[in-house]
């Protein structure tokens, strides 16, 4: 994590200049983010699920229809998506627990996982010869999750350490 710290700071900076949503929305977000993140690995299951019979499907056809070359790109961003959706559900799952006690290791685990995911759909879209399609979804998506995952971020800074109740 230490080494992602200097990116951190770069967009905690970046986002400072923001507009920043009401300080109601953020602690309800904060305090809930921890049970939408495990709507979201649940999701993340039945996806790679559904994906895993779609590309079994999807690649024959594709290649039939357009033929070899076009099949295989198809089904290498395929596998290139399945298996960043697949570290993505792991990481966020790891999260969960940390989250739910607002520790920092969950928000860390989280941004861990956005960029995990960035990275794992731009190679996807470079290999699936999608890329100006998928560049401008990708960029949006990932404005707006590293928006709200910085308007979180203050909740779960290291938080102080209470002083031990003596005698």
């Amino acid at each position: 994590m230490k080494q992602l710290s200097s990116l951190e700071k770069a967009l905690a900076e970046a986002h400072e200049g923001l507009p920043h949503l009401p300080e109601s929305w953020r602690v309800w977000l904060g305090n809930n983010v921890w049970w939408l993140v495990l709507i979201a690995v649940v999701a993340g299951v039945l996806g790679i699920v559904s994906s895993l019979m779609a590309m079994t499907i999807g690649t024959a056809v594709v290649t039939g229809a357009y033929g070899v070359a076009v099949g295989a790109s198809v089904f290498t961003a395929s596998v290139v998506s399945l298996i960043t959706l697949a570290l993505v559900v792991v990481i966020e799952a790891a999260a969960i627990q940390p989250l739910q006690t607002k520790k920092k290791r969950g928000w860390d685990l989280l941004f861990v996982a956005m960029l995990v995911s960035v990275v794992g759909n731009l190679v996807s879209a470079v290999v699936g010869s999608a890329l100006l399609a998928s560049l401008v979804g990708l960029v949006l998506a990932a404005a707006v999750s590293f928006y709200l995952l910085f308007e979180l971020r203050g909740q779960f800074l290291s938080q102080k350490k209470l002083p031990k109740s003596g005698a």
